[in-house]
């Protein structure tokens, strides 16, 4: 575009530059002065295009109400404030005269409570993500709240916005600014001031720029759509929660049909390198620890149960549905089995833990600082779980709302899982009463075990960005939970017990940090300083 194009668009379009650009700006400094580092990637979306803003509001919503009343008082602000921030951009970015101010703002209510409420879902799902960090739910919540944007996106501009979908050249419109957004979230993460400001203010042009182009396209697409009755979008939104409903049900099926094996005791001799294989969140036990065992002498694994030990010292086989449990009484298990094992071998323990296993061997360590362990590696690591929480039900406090929302969404999981999960049950409950003891306790440096983490590079959509931890880091291929289940993990855990050296590839490091700051975009932000210290159980 020619210098002086440039010139004539800026003066015709000063007001919807003004607000693309200042307002993430504002919202920058308000984040610095109350220390939310980690909401830093969401800044450039309260001026963003279509529903994005709506996307960007309700997490914040969803975090930080403290009562019942602040969220309906919050809910209230946010259509009302949404939706004359809309109707402003939207005016402004409208290609000759726009129509009258009342039709604009009758439009941009409409659509923002109507995009509030099919976004909601999708939030709740991040809400849950930021209190049990795990990267599927993430990948369940952030291509549906996508979907919902691109075919809602024209509301504010398009009055029969629920009989027709959007132009497909406002639609690309949309992805391309999915794309800017996430790729500004990336740019600010962990930066000085200077690049944040400088990152934000390329973030706020683009969304200008947005603005104007996917406009333009809804008004001159307007005249050749149809003008049928059918609420053809309002469907489609539906359709985009039942697609994610089924693709659960097929996968929870398919999940039933693991069979969680029984225990077959192995022969443990004095000497033996011995290692405790702790499975995470619906894993059986017992019969994973022969397999990693394989045809290695002198080494002895031995899974660890969630339901404990027999009176002969045995693990008690169980199903998935065992490990819905509190951390707390699975770190009292774990030390009876770890001492059994240390007594019977005469030497220290290895553990490798994957997943809800490194909550519990976290708190294991936590309890029990002298424990005879003296190798840890942590597989699919659950990081600083509590970045958001929730109050029992009945009592107020940070999230209320969310947890009621979360609770029915857990209900609806509790109808197509073969396991139970809750978002009141116990292991959700204890990570809420021990977040301040959990979040990076799982990666802390402790002098007396050799540690290591192995993150699948999926897990990086869900992990804090801007933090650096003091152990041994390497990243691989792959997604949550699915690690020590593979040959070549499995090969690297036999090479690492005995003290072989592991090491990871660059690239996927790379990748993983690069991943991981441009997802920050569409977490929820976390409560920061503003957490609760304590919270009573």
């Amino acid at each position: 575009m020619p210098a002086t194009k440039v010139a004539a668009w800026f003066r015709e379009r000063w007001l919807l530059v003004v607000l693309a650009v200042g307002l993430p700006l504002a919202e920058m400094a308000v984040l610095r002065a109350c220390g939310l580092s980690s909401g830093m990637g969401l800044a450039g979306q309260v001026s963003a295009p279509g529903p994005f803003g709506v996307f960007h509001d309700l997490r914040w919503l969803f975090v930080f109400h403290d009562s019942v009343l602040w969220f309906v008082v919050g809910a209230a602000a946010l259509v009302v404030g949404r939706a004359l921030l809309g109707t402003l951009l939207v005016h402004s970015a409208w290609p000759g005269r726009p129509p009258p101010w009342h039709v604009l703002i009758r439009h941009a209510l409409v659509i923002t409570a109507v995009a509030a409420v099919f976004l909601s879902p999708w939030v709740t799902l991040l809400f849950g993500a930021a209190v049990i960090p795990l990267s599927w739910l993430y990948f369940a919540a952030v291509p549906p709240a996508l979907a919902t944007i691109l075919l809602l996106h024209h509301g504010e501009v398009d009055g029969g916005w629920w009989r027709r979908l959007p132009p497909a050249r406002s639609a690309g419109w949309m992805a391309l600014s999915f794309l800017m957004l996430s790729l500004s979230a990336l740019g600010v993460a962990g930066q000085p001031l200077p690049v944040a400001t400088a990152v934000l203010v390329a973030t706020g042009l683009f969304n200008a720029w947005a603005w104007d182009h996917s406009v333009r396209a809804i008004v001159i697409g307007l005249p050749a759509r149809s003008r049928r009755l059918a609420p053809v979008t309002v469907v489609a939104a539906v359709l985009v929660f039942a697609g994610v409903a089924a693709g659960s049900q097929i996968g929870f099926a398919a999940r039933a049909a693991r069979d969680p094996g029984v225990w077959v005791p192995g022969s443990l001799e004095p000497g033996d390198r011995v290692v405790l294989l702790v499975g995470g969140f619906a894993s059986g036990c017992c019969d994973e620890g022969p397999v990693l065992q394989g045809d290695e002498a002198g080494l002895y694994v031995e899974q660890f149960s969630y339901w404990g030990l027999t009176a002969e010292g045995d693990p008690l086989p169980h199903s998935g549905s065992a490990t819905d449990a509190d951390l707390s009484r699975m770190a009292a298990l774990m030390a009876r089995q770890v001492d059994n094992l240390a007594r019977q071998s005469g030497g220290p323990v290895a553990i490798v833990a994957e997943s809800e296993g490194t909550l519990v061997v976290t708190a294991y360590l936590e309890e029990y600082p002298s424990a005879p362990v003296d190798r840890l590696m942590l597989l699919s690591p659950i990081i600083d779980p509590g970045r958001a929480t929730y109050p029992d039900p009945g009592d107020e406090g940070f999230g209320v709302v969310a947890g009621y929302e979360l609770r029915a969404v857990s209900a609806l999981i509790d109808a197509m899982a073969p396991f139970v999960i809750s978002a009141d049950g116990p292991l959700a409950d204890s990570v809420r009463r021990e977040a301040p003891e959990l979040q990076g306790e799982a990666v802390s440096d402790r002098p007396a075990v050799e540690e290591l983490v192995v993150v699948p590079l999926a897990d990086a959509v869900a992990a804090p960005v801007g933090h650096e931890y003091p152990i041994e880091w390497i990243v691989v291929p792959g997604f949550h939970g699915g690690l020590r289940g593979r040959p070549d993990i499995q090969q690297m855990i036999r090479r690492w017990v005995w003290g072989g050296a592991v090491e990871g590839s660059p690239v996927w490091e790379t990748m993983g940090q690069i991943i991981a700051g441009t997802s920050s975009a569409w977490q929820v932000p976390g409560l920061g300083p503003w957490a609760p210290q304590e919270t009573e159980g």
